[in-house]
């Protein structure tokens, strides 16, 4: 896994979503967008999260 790299891209259909496998240690930073018939958002602004 590269630093810096986008390490998933997942389309989910629910207001929650679970990633496993993700190294414990690191700091990941989520980008949250919509979609809809009108096409999808800009990305929320992400926080860094320390994975435990």
């Amino acid at each position: 896994m590269s630093i810096g790299k986008g390490i998933t891209n997942v389309l989910v259909t629910d207001s929650e979503a679970t990633f496993t496998n993700v190294p414990a240690g690191i700091t990941v930073k989520l980008q949250v967008t919509a979609r809809n018939a009108a096409g999808e958002t800009q990305p929320a602004e992400s926080a860094p999260i320390a994975v435990p």
